[in-house]
């Protein structure tokens, strides 16, 4: 359901509706995501997630991920299921990354739409949002398949007739700009999340935030 925004968008705007990515954009889960999947690999017996071939592995997308790491693709939603479970049991532990709230807030005085994509699912969103900036959200879709997000990205903008011209991605994953690019709405990375802002870069609008203040202001000067 679409909460109201604070004021009609502002003609200067260059995106009205900014769709997030939430773990690795918005909240610093990784720690927590690595945990749930070691403990799959243990489980479902292919290679762990260790300090070493984490920062090689941030250069690939997830089908290359998969493939590295020896995964066979119908254990990918088993692995999915711990990994979820693993963030639930310590949703009240993460944390989101500096500026989150600031950048809600402010595009929300612009009149910007603010809305939120996410494999994760509601329950573990809202209670790392917080309950007033849950408010603030004007739409989730969550609890979405791992290579689901370009369906459930044209879901969302069909669901609320959003023009693709007026619509921005953000995320920190090849997957996300993929959703993006295949839906024919343009994308933007952040350079601290799971893939490496130079994997990332060829395929973002500009070049990947170092901070959500560059956000606020790109979207304001464009």
């Amino acid at each position: 359901m679409l909460s109201s925004p604070d004021q009609p968008a502002e003609n200067f705007v260059k995106y009205k509706v900014i769709v997030f990515d939430f773990d690795g954009t918005f909240a610093d889960s990784f720690p927590f995501f690595v945990t749930g999947f070691n403990r799959a690999a243990a489980k479902y017996s292919f290679q762990s997630l260790s300090k070493e071939n984490t920062d090689q592995l941030r250069n690939l997308g997830a089908r290359e991920l998969i493939r590295r790491l020896n995964i066979p693709f119908w254990k990918v939603p088993l692995v999915g299921y711990l990994v979820k479970k693993q963030l639930t049991s310590s949703a009240s532990e993460i944390k989101l990354f500096p500026g989150v709230s600031d950048l809600i807030l402010g595009l929300r005085e612009k009149g910007v739409r603010v809305a939120i994509l996410t494999s994760n699912i509601e329950e573990n969103v809202r209670t790392i949002l917080g309950e007033d900036l849950s408010s603030r959200i004007d739409c989730y879709q969550c609890n979405v398949g791992v290579f689901s997000k370009k369906k459930a990205l044209s879901k969302m903008l069909r669901r609320n007739g959003w023009l693709k011209t007026d619509v921005l991605m953000v995320g920190d994953e090849v997957r996300d700009a993929e959703a993006a690019r295949e839906c024919g709405v343009d994308f933007c990375a952040v350079s601290w999340g799971y893939n490496s802002a130079p994997t990332l870069e060829p395929l973002s609008v500009w070049k990947p935030l170092q901070s959500f203040e560059q956000l606020l202001l790109q979207n304001a000067a464009s």
